[in-house]
């Protein structure tokens, strides 16, 4: 087929924009002659109106007259006329009607020369008066009608004027339809079927449009281009045959990626139970040879660990345990001709490399693009899983350890420093019995080592009871219930409970502390406060620090708070130094006791200054941090 031609002879866009142009310009000049009719009706109604006026007005003159009113209130209704006869409208509306110029020029002259003097004689005779205001009110009203005939006129002349450029655009509008019809969409139907069939793959239909236009020029371009169509057709199955399969690849591939490292990351521990599932997997899609996976912790050395995809022991070539020499050689088909290839892929944890997994390739197989990029991506989920694996392993570890040094503290903090000073005791009554003390010194002695090993044997209850709640509360919130309800069923106390920081994000450690600053504060209560009622509150305060208060009705604190053999508020101290914290002691006004600590949260992540709170009078404050 020859080259189709770029610049058409004839243009039907050319003669339809001349024809949409004819129409345009008939419209306008149709448009602007009625705008030029309708203009000339402009003031019809108002004059008419104002004619109708200048009869009511004649009438009013001769009420007045005949009423004999006033001199000056007839003058006021004689200008009141005067001003409707010589109007401008009216004179305005003489323009174009000569029998209304004729009629105004003879309203104007009776008015001057008869009604006027007429009006103002006073011996003028009323039925005369009356007759020469009908005869006048009679010209009026052929005047009025003069003004409405030559409206109606030109109402007409506007009716035909719009009546003749409907016709003409009509006109003009129908033949453009033809030609448009007979021009444009006979052969944009037939481009239509022609398009539609090339749609639906028949490359062989043809546009039969012999003429010289744009259309023609399209009905060429459709022609040339169905003739490229039908030949890129001839492969084009082929093509979309091979992209069905490279996306079915990458999508079987990232539906095994996903499903396997979502199950290696939610259970890193269990990396060498689920590998050989994933090798074997990865092996059935791909159709390659035998994947490995080979981790060592050195460089140099065996290798710890070896799974396969297939269930056997090792790879061909695998020379283990003699790892050096197979890592010393970089091709290793040496060790095992039958083998075209072995790729590896190397995992790495960090910088350090920890293994490798190996693909063997036998004669005619080859890794493709998608292959790369699924082993590739799962060496670094191995090396990811691994990575995950030793971090839980060392956060058990730590939390281990955090526990072990948790419960080393509590023992040291209470019932160590208990013991060792029964320790003490121990010492001074065995002193007294060698010197021979008298018994009421040794009674005495006896008592305060009693009292020692019953406090720390309290103690020792606590801190079981502590660790269980630690243990096996929901909640830290439940475990301050706990601990309060305990103190408040051994001491017989009404204990009051205000928590205001369930929405602190506190650490273990932290909440250990607490729980122990209160169950001591408590503790003290019950045994020394001889107190009824007690509150326990824990709240945030406005600059982020948390405040914990503990008040009862005691008796209240003594100049001397701390008796021998007792550990109050030494633990009290402690915790506080723990928390990196302030305590202050207050004895109450007039009775009781309040114990106030406040720290700053590790959740803060800042330093906030501590608030000086002002002390009172036999008040004891310990700064812990």
């Amino acid at each position: 087929m020859g080259g189709a031609s770029t610049t058409p002879k004839r243009s039907t866009a050319m003669l339809l924009s001349l024809s949409l142009g004819g129409i345009a310009v008939a419209a306008l000049v149709a448009t602007v002659v009625a705008m030029l009719a309708t203009e000339t009706l402009r003031g019809d109604a108002a004059a008419i109106n104002l004619a109708g006026s200048m009869r009511m007005q004649s009438y009013r003159i001769l009420t007045s007259r005949l009423k004999q009113d006033s001199a000056i209130e007839l003058e006021r209704q004689i200008a009141l006329y005067q001003d409707k006869l010589h109007d401008p409208l009216l004179s305005r509306m003489t323009v174009g009607s000569p029998d209304f110029k004729a009629q105004l020029e003879l309203l104007k002259s009776d008015w001057e020369t008869q009604l006027r003097p007429a009006f103002l004689n006073p011996n003028m005779d009323a039925n005369n008066l009356s007759a020469m205001v009908e005869a006048y009110v009679t010209r009026i009203d052929q005047s009025v009608q003069s003004l409405q005939q030559a409206s109606e006129k030109k109402v007409r002349t506007l009716y035909t004027i719009q009546t003749i450029s409907l016709l003409v655009l009509f006109t003009l509008s129908a033949l453009l339809l033809a030609a448009v019809h007979k021009k444009w969409i006979n052969p944009l139907r037939q481009f239509m079927d022609t398009v539609l069939k090339l749609k639906e793959g028949d490359f062989s239909t043809r546009v039969n449009y012999p003429h010289e236009d744009e259309l023609g020029l399209l009905g060429e371009t459709i022609n040339s281009m169905a003739e490229q169509l039908a030949e890129l057709y001839l492969d084009l199955e082929q093509r979309v045959e091979d992209k069905t399969r490279r996306l079915q690849q990458s999508n079987d591939s990232l539906h095994l990626l996903n499903e396997h490292s979502s199950r290696l990351f939610a259970h890193p521990d269990e990396l060498y139970q689920l590998v050989p599932g994933v090798l074997a997997d990865i092996q059935r899609l791909t159709g390659l040879g035998t994947i490995a996976l080979c981790l060592r912790k050195e460089e140099q050395g065996p290798a710890f660990k070896l799974l396969t995809s297939d269930g056997t022991r090792k790879p061909s070539f695998c020379q283990m345990p003699h790892c050096d020499r197979c890592r010393s050689e970089k091709d290793k088909t040496v060790f095992a001709p039958h083998l075209k290839e072995v790729a590896l892929y190397p995992i790495t944890s960090g910088e350090q490399h920890v293994g490798d997994i190996s693909v063997e390739l036998s004669p005619g197989q080859t890794i493709e693009p998608w292959q790369h990029s699924l082993l590739s991506a799962i060496s670094e989920v191995f090396a990811t899983t691994q990575g995950l694996s030793k971090l839980s392993h060392q956060h058990s570890q730590i939390a281990l350890m955090e526990e072990r040094a948790a419960i080393a503290r509590e023992l040291h903090d209470s019932l160590a420093q208990s013991l060792s000073f029964q320790k003490m005791q121990t010492g001074r009554l065995r002193k007294l019995l060698e010197k021979n003390a008298g018994d009421t010194q040794l009674y005495d002695a006896i008592d305060q080592v009693q009292e020692g090993l019953n406090d720390a044997y309290r103690q020792l209850r606590d801190l079981i009871s502590t660790f269980r709640i630690s243990v096996s509360e929901p909640g830290f919130e439940q475990a301050i219930r706990n601990a309060i309800a305990q103190i408040s069923g051994r001491h017989a106390l009404e204990i009051e409970l205000d928590f205001q920081i369930a929405h602190c994000p506190l650490n273990a450690n932290e909440e250990t502390h607490c729980l122990h600053i209160v169950r001591e504060a408590l503790s003290n209560v019950g045994q020394h406060a001889q107190a009824t009622k007690a509150k326990v509150s824990l709240q945030q305060l406005p600059d982020g620090l948390i405040r914990i208060q503990v008040e009862d009705n005691g008796i209240g604190i003594t100049a001397q708070p701390e008796k021998p053999g007792h550990f109050g508020l030494a633990i009290l101290s402690e915790r506080t130094s723990y928390l990196h914290g302030n305590l202050m002691i207050t004895r109450g006004d007039p009775i009781g006791t309040l114990v106030d600590v406040t720290f700053e949260p590790t959740f803060l992540n800042n330093i906030i200054p501590k608030p000086k709170y002002a002390t009172e009078n036999n008040s004891h404050r310990i700064s812990g941090g």
